[in-house]
């Protein structure tokens, strides 16, 4: 999993030696900088990689649905705090398909869209008690700054945002 995100560079790093007198374009370099990729598989780590043996390796990776479908009614808050604790009982991925069937990794990355999830309803909503809601997450390891990132990336983001393509 941590091989996997290693081949994918930091594009704010400074500039390295171009290669043989060659050199990067600009555009691309600013097109690496505004695509959503760096910060959904390195700094956020919610993009999970494929099994590496169905020769995926290693440019694969899938962001899971924030929610999970509900069979009758959304859940209420304290259902929503529940399912926090208790991590994904029921995804929606088939588990083994991602991350080398480590399914900490897939719960960790379910802990975190739940922990946005819990931080904007009781910013939006109010119906959550603030303890439980900062306790989500701290087990999360997210600051509400992120939390209010991951949200806007993954709900609110136009088509020119969410796909950089360079020149």
């Amino acid at each position: 999993m941590a091989a996997q995100r290693s081949v994918i560079l930091d594009p704010f790093d400074p500039p390295w030696p171009p290669p043989r007198g060659q050199r990067v374009p600009d555009a691309v370099i600013d097109a690496a900088r505004r695509s959503p990729v760096y910060r959904f598989v390195k700094e956020w780590q919610i993009a999970l990689p494929l099994h590496p043996e169905y020769r995926t390796l290693p440019m694969l990776f899938y962001v899971p649905p924030s929610s999970r479908p509900w069979r009758r009614t959304p859940p209420r808050g304290g259902e929503l705090l529940h399912l926090a604790r208790e991590g994904p009982a029921a995804a929606p991925v088939p588990r083994l398909l991602f991350t080398a069937g480590n399914e900490e990794i897939v719960k960790e990355t379910y802990r975190k869209l739940m922990a946005v999830r819990l931080h904007r309803r009781s910013t939006q909503v109010g119906d959550l008690p603030a303890a439980s809601v900062e306790k989500a997450m701290a087990e999360a390891r997210l600051a509400p700054a992120e939390a209010d990132a991951i949200y806007r990336l993954t709900s609110l983001a136009g088509m020119d945002e969410r796909i950089v393509i360079h020149p």
